[in-house]
């Protein structure tokens, strides 16, 4: 999970004790690739 500082920084700080994640300038979106034979290759 990714989150911008001043997200971060709104949190409480018992939240961030427990929260894993990046914090970065920009938020950007995250792709995968579906390896799933039946998803790949549409089967129902």
């Amino acid at each position: 999970m990714m989150v911008t500082q001043d997200y971060y920084d709104a949190l409480p700080a018992s939240v961030q004790e427990h929260l894993v994640c990046r914090v970065v300038d920009t938020l950007v979106p995250v792709t995968r690739r579906l390896d799933i034979k039946g998803l790949v290759m549409g089967v129902g």
